[in-house]
């Protein structure tokens, strides 16, 4: 599971000190040894390749010459990037390469998740052909729930008030026994799919009334290929936007509680 090259390694203990489950120690010569457990405890977090200035061992199922990390952002620039966010619901006429959609979805891998875990599974419905479909089927299910006649009222004004006439949406969802924190897991690993879409020039807007749809109807669950008992805990729009924000609005302060 750990391939140690020896003959980069510097002996400076680097991956055993930062290993999170303590997956190592040093041999008579001092060389990194993986425990025997490995195979069960191992996070597969990767820290151990990434801490290591050698890039003398490897996960078995990594590349063999890792990536260096280039440059970080300034605090100033990610702050501009996180306050420039917003919920779109004005969609270009455009559809969303499905080659953006795998790269967006291939780094949101990074995403922190319990026990890095990574649950998450999830469907992506793309093109106007069939996010109309899927609002025509959404909304026939909405009419049999009392509190969504608003947007059946609105649908049949010939509104989408469910997608916004988005061309795609992300479905995050689970098996609830894989994970501990499932919710939270597809939550975190959701708004790093809305970071990057943002910085790929697409809006977004969760939608959770859709989200709602599905954890209701096990019917639709199943036409959309999500297996028998995966709970669904994020629905999100994608598109690019017909609006352009010029500014950034102002926040009430944080309600916070310092303790010392």
């Amino acid at each position: 599971m750990i391939i140690i090259n020896k003959d980069l390694c510097k002996k400076d203990c680097h991956c055993i000190n930062d290993c999170p489950v303590k997956l190592f120690s040093q041999d008579e010569e001092g060389f990194p040894v993986v425990r025997k457990a490995a195979s069960r405890l191992c996070l597969r977090c990767g820290h151990c390749e990434a801490v290591c200035p050698h890039d003398a061992l490897h996960l078995d199922y990594s590349e063999e010459k890792l990536p260096h990390i280039k440059p970080l952002i300034s605090p100033e620039e990610l702050e501009n990037f996180l306050s420039s966010r917003r919920s779109v619901r004005r969609f270009k006429n455009k559809t969303i390469e499905k080659s953006l959609l795998e790269k967006i979805l291939l780094h949101a891998q990074y995403a922190p998740s319990a026990k890095n875990v990574h649950p998450i599974n999830w469907t992506v419905i793309f093109g106007f052909d069939s996010m109309k479909t899927l609002l025509e089927k959404s909304m026939d299910i909405a009419k049999e729930v009392p509190s969504l006649k608003g947007l059946v009222r609105a649908y049949e004004n010939g509104e989408d008030p469910l997608f916004y006439n988005a061309p795609c949406i992300i479905v995050g969802h689970c098996k609830p026994e894989i994970s501990p924190e499932a919710e939270q897991d597809i939550s975190i690993g959701t708004s790093y799919v809305e970071l990057l879409a943002h910085s790929h020039g697409l809006g977004t807007c969760w939608i959770g009334f859709f989200t709602r749809i599905l954890q209701e109807n096990a019917e639709l669950r199943t036409e959309y290929g999500i297996p028998e008992g995966h709970h669904v805990h994020a629905s999100l729009i994608l598109g690019y936007s017909k609006v352009v924000y010029k500014r950034i609005p102002t926040r009430l302060a944080p309600v916070t509680t310092w303790i010392e």
